[in-house]
């Protein structure tokens, strides 16, 4: 048995907008850095002989959020106070920041434990 088929076409105009072209600028990424250690300490009080010390650094560039490890500590934070300096003696201290993307810079700096503190 043969079956006629009957054929359809359909057309449609439609009318499309262009749009204005769209230009963006894109800005090459700042490479990561971070400043030196700042570290301060306490003023001395009769018959001591050392004090805690604090420490800041900031970061700038790479891709937030960064990390922070600091001589041998461990934290997530742009400062700390840890351990004690010797009146009248120097000392250093690094930081390395790390950005999300394994980026890291390292700094140091050496500081005096000053008895007459900040």
């Amino acid at each position: 048995m043969i079956v006629p088929v009957a054929l359809v076409l359909v057309t449609a105009s439609t009318a499309v907008a262009m749009a204005e072209p769209v230009t963006h600028t894109v800005r090459a990424a700042t490479a990561l850095q971070t400043t030196a250690p700042a570290c301060s300490n306490g003023r001395q009080v009769p018959g001591q002989t050392q004090s805690s010390v604090h420490c800041a650094t900031s970061a700038t560039g790479g891709t937030a959020p960064y990390s922070y490890q600091w001589t041998g500590l461990i934290n997530n934070n742009r400062s700390f106070t840890s351990g004690y300096c010797t009146f009248g003696k120097e000392y250093v201290v690094s930081v390395t920041v790390t950005d999300a993307t394994n980026a890291s810079v390292t700094k140091s700096s050496t500081n005096f434990c000053d008895p007459a503190g900040p």
